[in-house]
């Protein structure tokens, strides 16, 4: 019920709603407007972002005084400078490795003595049947697949794949050497056995 004949008759003595507030209830104190609640509720949203500042800044503060120096900031600009300087090292050693100019022999060597600590884990199966585009992929995965008896979720190491399957395999240095290059181009040092 409006009191719009009320206050034009002058019983009630009130303002007319106006502007957002005159269409709809919702946006009235108290109302469900997200919109209008953020701007009624905005000087009191600042206020509590400066206060969880000043604690933060508090904190640091007791802890710089307990050990004498600024611990937080300093570990997280060094762990910050340790995840780049991580990532980095991961994109050129992936770079190096894929580097035709460079001799195989060199790139597998290095594969073989960093890969484990540098490069990451594929959490899918990097040589299936099913997933892939050249033959020489595919003929990788069936030999794979042939050689080995994976149990499901098993991490399992391509330079592993590749002295087993193919070197005890008597296969030609030149196929070897395919599978190899194709290992080191995928970028990943083990892939985890899915199928």
């Amino acid at each position: 019920m409006t009191n719009d004949k009320a206050i034009a008759s002058g019983k009630l003595r009130r303002k007319p709603y106006r502007k957002s507030k005159a269409i709809s209830n919702n946006c009235r104190n108290h109302g469900s407007c997200p919109y209008c609640a953020n701007n009624r509720l905005h000087k009191f949203e600042l206020a509590k972002e400066i206060a969880e500042e000043q604690i933060e800044e508090y904190i640091e503060n007791q802890l710089e005084q307990e050990i004498g120096e600024p611990i937080v900031s300093n570990v997280k600009t060094r762990l910050e400078m340790f995840v780049n300087t991580k990532e980095k090292l991961l994109k050129d050693f992936q770079e190096y490795l894929k580097d035709t100019r460079i001799p195989l022999t060199i790139r597998w060597e290095l594969f073989e003595d960093f890969g484990e600590e540098i490069l990451p884990t594929s959490s899918f199966m990097l040589f299936s049947e099913y997933n892939t585009k050249s033959e020489i992929e595919k003929a990788l995965a069936k030999e794979i697949k042939d050689a080995f008896d994976f149990s499901r979720h098993e991490e399992v190491e391509l330079a592993e794949v590749v002295i087993e399957a193919f070197v005890e395999r008597d296969m030609s240095k030149e196929k070897v050497d395919q599978y190899k290059g194709l290992i080191l181009d995928k970028g990943f040092f083990s892939f985890t056995y899915d199928w």
